[in-house]
């Protein structure tokens, strides 16, 4: 059997705050709820008005790029997604280069040289971080 401390005065009272409230503190967590949202969808617009996105202002390599830390810790995985937009040229001679203060850093590959990218697939390329 589990030894349950019994209920604070704090506990209680807290409680009964949240009975005699909980219309209005609904109604604030919806409205702070609605204005996260208004704020993301701003930013997004924001974004997509200053080019500010993933996606290569070269119109003779027109490709889309994304990248995600996999992991915690002193050892971590980056991996780059590469997606080449245009309707029927491929990407060819590409690298991938990825630099940090050595003094911090180990990167596993620092340079990744890229195959042809057929337009329209999604190429992942991955190098292991180690701090």
């Amino acid at each position: 059997k589990l030894n349950v401390p019994k209920k604070t005065k704090l506990f209680v009272d807290q409680t009964l705050r949240e009975r005699e409230n909980a219309t209005l503190m609904h109604r604030v967590f919806q409205h702070d709820l609605y204005q996260l949202r208004l704020k993301t969808a701003r930013c997004y617009v924001s974004a997509l008005e200053t080019s500010a996105n993933p996606v290569s202002s070269d119109p003779d390599e027109p490709i889309k790029i994304s990248a995600q830390v996999l992991g915690l810790g002193p050892m971590f995985r980056l991996s780059v997604g590469l997606t080449n937009t245009s309707l029927n040229n491929p990407s060819r001679n590409l690298i991938i280069s990825f630099y940090a203060d050595d003094n911090i850093y180990k990167i596993d590959k620092a340079l990744i040289f890229v195959p042809m990218l057929v337009p329209g697939l999604n190429y992942n390329f991955e190098t292991l971080v180690e701090v």
